[in-house]
């Protein structure tokens, strides 16, 4: 004999060993003693994979006895008395055994009788589950459900076309299953992608489930937009199907399609409303024969103003606006020629309700930049930029910087009085709850507002009259 032969069988009467074996090797071992054949050892693995608690049973021979087929029973027996008669029949047969929950399993059931001076004196077998109709059983029930689902579930192959077509495909289409196997499906709904195939296999061929709307066509003409989910699944080797389930969301689309067309009209109306606005106060001063520059101001703030509106119900901006967006479009007008600005700040959101007090404070420092500072002269500049602070209070808040460089250096100097201008920069700060903090040097105007809402903008309360 073979040391590790030896060795082996030495290791196997080591506890952990043959529980090593029963819980990994087989569907359990049985030890039957063939002189008083009531008494059977069953491994718990046997127990366990039959759904039984192996706590709850005994080691008799009637514990299995009474839950295999009884006509399996017949063959075994039948087997057992032949391999006990000549040692070279092999016991080994497949029989059926009832689980717990009601299911079938069989069984592939293979002995060995241990003998003393050839007579048979011992039995040791092991148990293989090789077919369970419980799993059979889930599988049909997962079908079932399949079927039934109102979403279209499909199964298809590049080559051969649709192999699966459900009920809810039926529905949802008006296409019968007959008529859908073997053919594309996305041709069959004349679907339309928002991106093209090539990046749709793409993500496939990279493992991952490809989702997105689609515009498709029922039998009947019309159109539905699904919620389209597309993931390939291997079958065997290197086989491979498509699964694809298809959501109707075209109420959905159509509502959020009505949201921005109404959106869009409210955006009209209120912008020439603002028009109509600035028409009568440019009549007015206009009929007054005086003022006339200070109308072009006024207009000019509520055209600030009507900016800030159109950005704030922007469909896009559910409750906040980035800084960087609100400066880029209020200072594009400003930035001409040789005069430049540069805005250097990250996508810091600030809550709709602060966007006109904001918009009102950049225009007015632009307009004096233009008439008074850096950017009456070619060369001039402003930067603008901002970063998230801890204030005195130990309050988060965003520290904003208006930074003038004039191209001729001037002596530093303060307006002689304080006009509108100033009064409206002193109340939109007030209304943000900000500090404003204004520095005149030689190369112009430096301003400073902290404005105490950088973590979370969506947070702050909306500000009262």
């Amino acid at each position: 004999m073979h040391y590790l032969e030896k060795e082996l069988g030495a290791f196997l009467g080591q506890p952990e060993a043959f529980a090593f074996l029963d819980a990994s090797a087989c569907d359990g071992f049985w030890f039957w003693d063939l002189e008083n054949p009531e008494h059977e050892y069953m491994s718990a693995g046997f127990w366990r994979a039959l759904g039984f608690d192996p706590v709850e049973r005994e080691h008799l021979a009637a514990e299995w006895q009474n839950l295999i087929f009884p006509e399996d029973g017949e063959t075994a027996l039948q087997n057992f008395k032949r391999h006990c008669e000549d040692p070279s029949f092999p016991y080994d047969q497949l029989v059926r055994y009832k689980t717990s929950d009601g299911g079938t399993v069989t069984v592939r059931c293979r002995g060995l009788a241990v003998r003393e001076n050839g007579v048979p004196k011992r039995m040791l077998g092991s148990h293989t589950i090789i077919h369970d109709t419980r799993e059979i059983e889930i599988d049909r029930q997962l079908s079932q459900m399949l079927e039934l689902s109102s979403d279209a579930i499909l199964a298809y192959s590049e080559t051969d076309g649709l192999l699966r077509w459900n009920q809810g495909a039926e529905a949802m289409y008006g296409i019968p299953e007959s008529e859908a196997i073997g053919r594309d499906p996305n041709a069959l709904t004349q679907a339309e992608f928002d991106v093209s195939r090539d990046v749709i296999r793409a993500t496939l061929d990279a493992g991952k489930a490809w989702t997105g709307d689609v515009k498709r066509k029922m039998r009947s003409g019309r159109v539905l937009i699904t919620s389209t989910n597309i993931q390939r699944v291997e079958v065997s080797g290197d086989r491979t199907l498509l699964l694809q389930i298809d959501r109707d969301v075209t109420e959905r689309f159509e509502a959020q399609e009505k949201e921005r067309h109404l959106t869009r009209e409210l955006h009209h109306r209120i912008k020439n409303l603002f028009s109509i606005l600035q028409g009568l106060v440019r009549l007015s001063f206009r009929l007054a024969r005086n003022n006339v520059g200070l109308a072009d101001k006024i207009c000019a703030r509520i055209d600030v103003l009507a900016k800030a509106y159109a950005l704030s119900i922007d469909p896009g901006h559910d409750k906040a606006v980035d800084m960087h967006t609100l400066f880029s479009q209020a200072l594009i007008p400003f930035a001409q020629g040789d005069r430049s600005i540069k805005i250097e700040g990250g996508m810091q959101p600030i809550p709709l309700n602060d966007i006109s007090p904001l918009s009102l404070i950049i225009n007015e420092l632009a307009t004096n930049a233009s008439k008074h500072g850096a950017l009456r002269d070619k060369g001039g500049h402003v930067s603008v930029g901002w970063q998230e602070i801890t204030d005195g209070d130990e309050q988060n808040a965003i520290k904003f910087t208006w930074s003038e460089k004039n191209p001729n250096p001037m002596p530093a100097k303060p307006p002689d009085d304080a006009g509108f201008g100033t009064k409206l920069l002193t109340l939109s700060a007030m209304q943000l709850g900000a500090t404003l903090n204004q520095e005149w040097t030689k190369n112009g105007l430096v301003c400073k507002l902290v404005i105490p809402f950088a973590n979370n903008a969506t947070i702050r309360p909306t500000t009262k009259d």
